[in-house]
């Protein structure tokens, strides 16, 4: 079976030694998941312009490991809006993105992005079998990126919200929200596209003790993941937030992600607290674990999420956890830690209360480590494997059909 993979939003990176990479998200545990179903897997991303040293690259993406896996490039139409409307461009996609779905037996579309929405089009006119994998949703990120990410937002909801309806297979990373807001008249499935490796019970019991020796503590650490070009990840809100804390604790609040960090420098700068806000850049997945271990309370305050990965790995370490009421985030933390997008000042009053309650501290903590094991590996992967495995006994009886022109 050959199986075509593509995903518009995602880069793939290349070192000086032409190894190439991609983002924390596609381990070796998802490309596992895909070898069960086919032995032929093609992959079609975006690649960055920038060429990584070897250590650099290494230290903060996962390896692509190219003998088993065949990389094709995609045009990439978001970095200027000349781009976008780039007719040459765009067309050049459409031809290889046909090309490749009319040689494949399955193809799984990964949205949101442009090039999904297309893909997902061909594949329909060609009456092959495909999966969407809905993990996002563009309205909400157009909407909080940008004035022209306003502009664009309804359109792409639409595009998005009829290319998932018409798709005979979706498997949705939320519960419930993604599934509300984008329906489908296929068969649909949720399943969490986080694989958290085995979770060990003495994370938890390191955890409670660290509760325990607050008392002695000079300084709490805080942490906060995303990139930081965007404005919709809460760097803003958490900055805040604790600015109004400046003179009752002392802290630390850590970024975790790549980007521009020039305008969080200064807004830091304007409430004062530039000596308590730290970049950490980016690591690669397994010591993102370790970064969290040192946190007292990690912050999720987007202002839209689907289901958040690095929310549900901190769970995992037992971290306590506050959260912003978007997506799934309101569904995996205690309502008491749940607060409006831009309210501030309600979080700079719950992290009070709770850093002065070790009983409470210690239930929230035992609270996300048990939510946090429904998304261990071993059993998100059996059920993965079934439903890829029905998938595919479904193809296996479709009769072959080529292509129309």
């Amino acid at each position: 079976m050959k199986l075509l993979f593509i995903h518009g939003e995602e880069k793939i990176k290349e070192d000086k030694k032409g190894n190439f990479y991609t983002d924390g998200s596609y381990t070796e545990n998802v490309w596992n998941r895909y070898e069960q179903i086919a032995e032929d897997i093609t992959v079609m991303f975006r690649k960055e312009e920038k060429i990584y040293l070897v250590e650099e690259a290494k230290s903060k993406f996962q390896p692509f490991n190219t003998e088993k896996y065949k990389f094709i490039e995609l045009e990439d139409i978001y970095k200027s809006i000349k781009a976008f409307i780039n007719i040459t461009k765009r067309q050049k996609n459409r031809k290889e993105i046909k090309k490749n779905i009319e040689n494949s037996d399955i193809v799984i579309i990964r949205l949101p992005s442009e090039v999904g929405y297309l893909a997902a089009q061909i594949a329909k006119r060609c009456k092959k079998k495909y999966l969407l994998e809905v993990v996002g949703c563009p309205r909400d990120a157009l909407w909080n990126h940008s004035f022209m990410g306003k502009i664009l937002a309804p359109f792409s909801y639409l595009k998005m919200r009829e290319t998932v309806k018409k798709a005979p297979y979706v498997i949705y990373v939320t519960n419930n929200f993604l599934q509300k807001r984008y329906k489908t008249r296929g068969i649909k499935f949720a399943c969490s596209d986080v694989d958290l490796p085995y979770i060990d019970e003495a994370i938890l019991a390191k955890r409670i003790n660290k509760i325990e020796q607050y008392s002695k503590k000079n300084t709490y650490k805080f942490g906060l993941i995303g990139s930081l070009d965007v404005n919709y990840k809460g760097h803003e809100l958490a900055i805040k937030g604790l600015a109004m804390l400046k003179n009752k604790i002392n802290f630390e609040l850590h970024f975790l992600g790549t980007g521009n960090k020039e305008k969080w420098i200064k807004l830091a700068q304007k409430y004062k607290v530039e000596d308590k806000v730290f970049f950490d850049g980016a690591l690669p997945h397994n010591e993102v674990f370790k970064w969290m271990d040192q946190l007292d309370i990690y912050l999720i305050l987007s202002k839209t999420e689907g289901m958040p990965r690095a929310l549900i790995e901190a769970m995992s370490r037992a971290c306590p956890c506050i959260g912003t009421d978007v997506g799934e985030i309101s569904e995996l933390l205690n309502k008491d830690l749940i607060i409006n997008k831009n309210d501030y000042l309600k979080l700079s009053k719950i992290i009070e209360e709770i850093l002065n309650n070790k009983e409470k501290m210690q239930i929230y903590a035992n609270e996300n480590f048990k939510k946090a094991k429904n998304y261990q590996e071993k059993r998100l992967n059996k059920i993965k494997k079934e439903y890829y495995m029905e998938i595919l006994e479904r193809l296996k009886n479709d009769k072959s059909i080529t292509c129309r022109k």
